[in-house]
């Protein structure tokens, strides 16, 4: 292959698995850990490190941001539907879960060096479904709003919800009617729970907060929307 393959793995894990997919497919996998810069040239990656705080999707964007000729492919265990939608909007080589059989995902990994793309038909279907029934309504969100989604799931009051969204307690009651109206839902107990039950928040011991996912699938959304960037993330 011209392309190098490379790996991003934690560096408990990453090594031993990199020796382990030379093996298995026949060609050199290089290993590097997320703190470390990747290569300038081309290059096929394969993400699977989950860090706190900072996800494998963001990770993959970071490096297509660096160069649009690098080829991404996500390798995590039992992908969410919104985690399969971004990388699918964002235009990634493809998603393997690793849950999967062993035999199965090496098969899809040659795939991907062959051709650039490693979408098994079930995970493709679900990204695609999820762009149906829930994506086409984020589209109208802007950077920011997925934090007034999750204040609204939070036991606070509207004086509390204004004071965070720099607004008058009408206006904060204005703005979430807004955002319930852009998202289909008749009211803020309504739109929380259609958000808790996509995925789109995420409880921490803090309280509810946008799932990462979906901070980043706003921001590439809003960054592209008038660019040629893939054409599903501007539709």
């Amino acid at each position: 292959m011209d392309r190098a393959f490379v790996l991003i793995e934690d560096p408990t894990r990453g090594p031993l698995l990199a020796q382990a997919l030379t093996e298995a497919l026949g060609e050199r996998v290089l290993f590097l850990a997320p703190h470390q810069r990747p290569p300038a040239f081309p290059c096929d990656f394969l993400i699977a490190a989950e860090l706190p705080g900072r996800c494998g999707l963001e990770l993959g964007f970071t490096l297509q941001q660096s160069s649009a000729s690098h080829r991404i492919l996500l390798w995590n265990p039992s992908p969410s539907d919104l985690y399969l939608w971004t990388a699918w909007l964002l235009g990634f080589a493809g998603y393997l879960d690793c849950a999967d059989p062993w035999t199965e995902n090496l098969r899809w990994l040659q795939a991907f060096r062959e051709t650039g793309e490693a979408w098994p038909p079930s995970l493709r279907a679900r990204a695609e479904r999820f762009e149906t029934v829930v994506g086409s309504r984020l589209r109208g969100l802007r950077p920011g709003e997925e934090e007034r989604l999750a204040d609204l799931a939070r036991p606070i009051s509207w004086k509390e919800r204004a004071n965070r969204w720099g607004l008058s307690r009408e206006g904060a009651r204005r703005a979430a009617q807004r955002l319930c109206e852009n998202l289909g839902c008749e009211g803020p107990e309504a739109l929380v729970a259609w958000a808790w039950s996509y995925g789109l928040l995420k409880a921490t011991t803090e309280g509810p907060i946008p799932a990462p996912a979906l901070s980043l699938a706003l921001r590439a959304l809003s960054h592209y929307r008038f660019k040629n960037f893939p054409e599903r993330l501007i539709r």
